[in-house]
């Protein structure tokens, strides 16, 4: 018996001592791998699959570098599908927590200050800069100052973020914004080519007085700026950045804020986007599965589905595919000579404050800023009497006014609405660039065709309800229907006879 007892003791000291070592291994790799800040809400890390793209790779290693999480989701490069994107790794349930990355390894003001204070100071403290960009860094208004520091941080520095989030850029998106005029001319509307020529005209004035500014000024950290290289990081910004807390920087309002890895996140309209800001003051930039997804689905979100197709093709690089009730038109019609005219203020311009602008979307109904009938205040402009006296054949003389300058905007095609639509669902192979423009072009005819076959019928045929669909359009995407100064959509202007 007392054998047996000694054996039984001998046993448990080994077992004691196993256990001991077992916790003396674990609490080593801990200290060798585990010394980074854990995530919130896991109390734990672990990092996902390698991937077998090499700047993704990159760019993983540097995210557990700073003590980010990346859980059951993988950056790929499919070249034939637009690019690099994010993968499910595994089986993911809905509202999974995917990605943490501490904010200081976001970029944004503050970040900048933190890590490249010179840098910060720099864009801050010029008054120059203050004039032309604001007081603020904040996201309500053109990216001026961060897209600068883009600039500089993509420029080869040594700073924090190093190469390794920026190789994952694209060096030219396929934003319409770069396209030359023979592809432009493919749209077959100089409307339509307005629309992007205008967008791009605007950053070359940006790049004149500001650019060129930084470069003649800081030539030791900007000498090298070109204008598409400004472009190229303002675009980077407004297709890839997600808002954040500003404060304390522009407190209490929001910044840009661009997050490394889970901007690779590709668009889906009908996407719920599940991505949080709420841990970000506690620390951490949080991103949450927007739905369940079975390992190797695509991980999506929606980059705004209320966008016009043109602004997606020409901030975003792409057209998507599948929803476009909110493609609209706006009609402007100028009460004098476009060739002479001058707004207040003596500035020439093709659009003034106070023109007669509409617009419709594929409901057909034409609707202005404050709610009156389009149709009379041409029929006013038209025979100069007052819209209260205008009589039942002038506004039927001012429908087919408005119709006969869609028409002859339809009959200017070399194709129709039904052969560009046609192409998009007859299973043709088509490049990245004809896809886009068959659906921007199909889009803006098949606004015009409503509008004119709306104008076929009687006057009031757009009830209230209908109406309310222009509105809406505008609303949900900031911006006033009424405004002649409005760029975020085509406009037809309308010419006296």
């Amino acid at each position: 018996m007392a054998r047996n007892g000694s054996t039984s003791r001998a046993e448990k000291q080994r077992a004691i001592q196993q256990a001991l070592l077992m916790a003396a291994v674990g609490l080593l790799v801990f200290l060798l791998f585990g010394v980074l800040p854990m995530s919130p809400d896991f109390g734990h890390r672990t990092r996902t699959a390698r991937s077998s793209d090499a700047v993704c790779e990159k760019l993983q290693n540097w995210v557990w570098k700073v003590g980010g999480r990346i859980e059951g989701v993988l950056c790929v490069n499919r070249p034939m599908q637009g690019g690099r994107g994010l993968v499910a790794s595994r089986q993911l349930y809905s509202n999974e927590p995917i990605f943490d990355l501490p904010k200081e390894a976001t970029i944004t003001a503050a970040t900048v200050k933190k890590h490249t204070p010179k840098l910060f100071n720099l864009l801050n403290d010029d008054q120059r800069l203050a004039e032309e960009c604001g007081k603020k860094w904040g996201s309500h208004n053109m990216p001026c100052r961060l897209a600068l520091a883009v600039v500089y941080l993509s420029s080869g520095v040594d700073s924090f973020w190093g190469s390794a989030y920026f190789d994952t850029i694209p060096t030219k998106p396929t934003s319409a914004v770069w396209w030359n005029d023979t592809q432009l001319a493919t749209f077959e509307s100089p409307v339509v080519a307005k629309r992007f020529q205008g967008y791009r005209t605007w950053h070359q004035e940006h790049f004149d007085s500001v650019g060129k500014y930084m470069i003649e000024t800081y030539p030791d950290m900007f000498g090298t700026m070109t204008f598409e290289r400004l472009l190229w990081a303002t675009l980077l910004i407004e297709t890839r950045a997600f808002s954040c807390p500003s404060a304390p920087m522009d407190k209490p309002s929001t910044t840009w804020c661009l997050v490394p890895y889970i901007d690779l996140v590709n668009h889906q309209s009908y996407v719920g986007s599940e991505y949080g800001i709420d841990s970000y003051v506690k620390g951490w930039y949080q991103c949450l599965s927007s739905e369940a997804y079975e390992a190797g689905a695509e991980i999506f979100i929606s980059y705004g589905s209320h966008h016009h197709t043109s602004h997606f093709l020409e901030t975003y690089g792409f057209a998507p595919g599948g929803f476009e009730h909110m493609d609209v038109v706006g009609f402007h019609f100028p009460p004098n000579d476009l060739s002479a005219r001058k707004c207040r203020g003596g500035k020439v311009s093709e659009y003034c404050p106070g023109d007669l602008v509409a617009v419709a979307g594929i409901d057909g109904c034409l609707r202005t800023n404050k709610g009156e009938s389009f149709e009379r205040k041409v029929a006013s402009l038209l025979t100069g009497n007052q819209v209260q006296r205008i009589s039942p054949s002038e506004i039927a003389n001012a429908r087919k006014f408005i119709r006969d300058s869609i028409n002859r905007e339809i009959a200017s095609f070399s194709t129709t609405y039904e052969s560009d639509a046609g192409r998009l669902v007859s299973g043709e192979s088509l490049t990245f660039d004809q896809y886009a423009v068959l659906a921007v072009r199909s889009r803006y005819k098949r606004v015009l065709h409503a509008v004119a076959t709306e104008l076929t019928k009687s006057e009031g045929s757009c009830s209230e309800k209908r109406f309310l669909y222009a509105r809406d359009i505008a609303d949900r995407s900031g911006r006033n229907p009424g405004s002649s100064t409005d760029s975020w959509l085509y406009k037809l202007t309308l010419v006296k006879p």
